[in-house]
């Protein structure tokens, strides 16, 4: 439902909408509430949800519930969400069909993976009427806190409902178990949180909530983030599970079908359940959700069907588990939203049958970006980026790696890249990203300049710059076994020291599963040179590759030799990195080394 499109809207009536014959009694729109939040129904959160102001780029969404009244018909109101630059990111547009009465709508912007994630700052939600303004709410969208704990789910946990028992586990990626969890803040009526991360029990109160966990592992490393959970109401409709079967079948749905328990990640899953007739949920839009949660309790697909009439109805809905590549085995539910409430699930068990590369002495799967920017136009050029291009696509591939090779990319053009690269990077493999091209930090951030970067442009670097954290963390979503940055970014600008900005990389906390290789030590460089050969960190990096038994454990030392023995000793070479998961360069070494 979410990743549908960029934006959705729903749109009820509240009360009992009031109509006139005489429209010029009817009085103007009035809004009696306006509210931003994570969660976008008040049947889910209650009719009095806390508002909330700051959003993660990882969040999964923002949403203005506005509640009006009065108005005639024909009326148009309009909602637009403006990024930081000004510029209308989303809009909706609602005519109002009556005269009068009172009226409740939503519309939402999607944020992560979609373009309001590359935009982080402070960001406007936007209410006219007949195209005039009305209300103005503000909010903010940042980039996550680094650090080496960062949140694997949602800020929005899927909906809990009155009555029915409730599980749902906290996971981080990074860090060293065990991690440790608390709470601030009230949680649901009915549901606590262990010291391990899990949420359960059976909520006894219709509402909307809001509070704060905190993690901590076991070096200290701390975690801390809002949470946004919602409430509904049980559906009084009967909801029955009829079947849970293997996929496809021949036989048509609401027989007696059996429920089977356990299904193999290359099998489809077919739930068969009815809906009994009669409206006793007044809520109900006729519209039901299947949602399938993984073992974490996330919601790892959604499907809907449409009630068509005012008897019992029966439908199947699908998993295509095969076509996942986020499958993760262990034990599963599918449950069914009828009136905004959860009506009746069933769990299951997926059992993984491939292999694992790493332990079963088959090569991981390698994949590598490689970027070269020398065409900048506000900035010395760097004529050895191309070159470094051409010769680490060569050897990158010539050991197993699928290369993705770039050069001179703007803004636009990173965002695009980043898109199809991580499309194809897959759980479980080596994930390699060769940057040559300016860069700068301020504070803890560190920033890859496009080409298109001007110095003189006073905005913020979130919005002319791309940020290595996301890079980190969107490679820490696709949970790849290892990741390696080379990051060829030390060439200083006068022009690029201004404000609270330094020219070159900073210092980067690292976990097991990366490793960063910096060209210089953090906040160092060299000048560029008019040479268009490769640069000496390249040339040591591909000689680093061809060596016998090469791996990242030996990395930092290897460049720095290698980098000697080239006459390149003007830069040196820094290598991050915390007792990383083992990986040879040579694939046929790789497959054969001792597990």
């Amino acid at each position: 439902m979410r990743d549908l499109a960029l934006l959705w809207i729903f749109a009820a009536v509240c009360g009992v909408a009031q109509s006139t014959s005489d429209a010029s009694q009817t009085p103007p729109v009035s809004v009696t509430g306006a509210v931003i939040a994570r969660i976008c129904y008040p049947s889910i959160i209650g009719n009095d949800p806390a508002p909330q102001t700051e959003f993660l780029t990882t969040d999964s969404n923002a949403c203005i519930l506005l509640n009006f009244r009065g108005g005639k018909k024909g009326d148009k109101l309009r909602i637009e969400w403006i990024n930081p630059f000004g510029t209308v990111m989303s809009a909706a547009t609602l005519e109002q069909s009556v005269e009068g009465g009172s009226w409740f709508w939503t519309t939402g912007l999607l944020i992560a993976g979609k373009p309001p994630s590359f935009a982080p700052g402070n960001w406007q939600v936007r209410l006219f009427d007949n195209g005039v303004g009305i209300v103005v709410l503000p909010f903010r969208i940042s980039v996550p806190p680094s650090g080496r704990l960062q949140l694997a789910g949602s800020t929005a946990l899927p909906r809990s409902t009155v009555g029915v028992p409730y599980w749902y586990r906290f996971t981080v990626r990074g860090g060293e178990a065990p991690i440790h969890w608390a709470v601030s803040g009230a949680l649901p009526p009915g549901l606590s949180l262990s010291d391990d991360g899990v949420l359960s029990g059976i909520p006894s109160k219709h509402s909307g909530h809001q509070f704060t966990v905190a993690a901590q592992d076991q070096a200290g490393n701390t975690l801390s983030r809002v949470i946004a959970m919602g409430v509904a109401l049980r559906p009084k409709t009967p909801v029955l599970v009829r079947g849970l079967t293997a996929y496809p079948l021949n036989d048509s749905p609401c027989g007696s079908g059996p429920i089977t328990t356990t299904f193999s990640s290359r099998q489809d899953v077919a739930l068969d359940f009815t809906i009994g007739g009669g409206n006793a949920d007044r809520l109900s839009t006729g519209t039901a959700a299947v949602e399938w949660l993984n073992p974490s309790g996330d919601i790892a697909f959604t499907t809907e069907v449409h009630k068509k009439t005012d008897g019992e109805e029966c439908f199947r809905q699908s998993l295509p588990l095969p076509t996942r590549a986020e499958v993760q085995p262990g034990e599963w539910r599918a449950r069914v939203i009828w009136a905004w409430g959860e009506a009746t699930s069933v769990s299951f068990t997926v059992v993984s049958t491939e292999t694992t590369t790493h332990d079963s002495g088959v090569v991981a799967r390698r994949w590598a970006l490689v970027i070269g920017n020398t065409a900048y136009r506000h900035l010395p050029a760097i004529p050895s980026a191309g070159k470094d291009v051409d010769l680490l696509e060569s050897a990158l591939r010539a050991n197993g790696f699928d290369v993705t090779a770039k050069r001179n990319l703007t803004i636009e053009d990173l965002k695009r890249t980043e898109h199809d690269f991580m499309a194809k990077v897959q759980k479980g493999g080596v994930a390699v990203v060769y940057y040559a091209g300016y860069g700068v930090h301020e504070g803890p951030e560190n920033w890859l300049l496009p080409i298109g970067y001007d110095p003189g442009d006073r905005r913020q670097l979130s919005t002319k710059a791309y940020s290595v954290s996301r890079l980190l963390q969107l490679l820490e979503e696709k949970e790849v076994k290892l990741k390696i940055l080379f990051l060829n970014a030390g060439w200083p600008a006068t022009a690029l020291a201004s404000g609270g900005q330094q020219a070159g990389l900073g210092a980067m906390e690292v976990d097991r599963q990366t490793v960063i290789s910096l060209v210089a030590s953090p906040n160092r460089g060299a000048a560029v040179t008019s040479s268009d050969s490769a640069s000496g960190f390249a040339r040591a990096l591909v000689n680093v590759m061809s060596l016998p038994n090469a791996g990242v454990q030996q990395l930092d030392v290897e460049l720095r030799k290698a980098m000697a023995a080239n006459g390149s000793d003007v830069m040196r070479p820094v290598t991050l990195m915390n007792h990383p998961e083992e990986f040879r360069w040579r694939a046929e070494e790789d497959s054969q080394r001792p597990k």
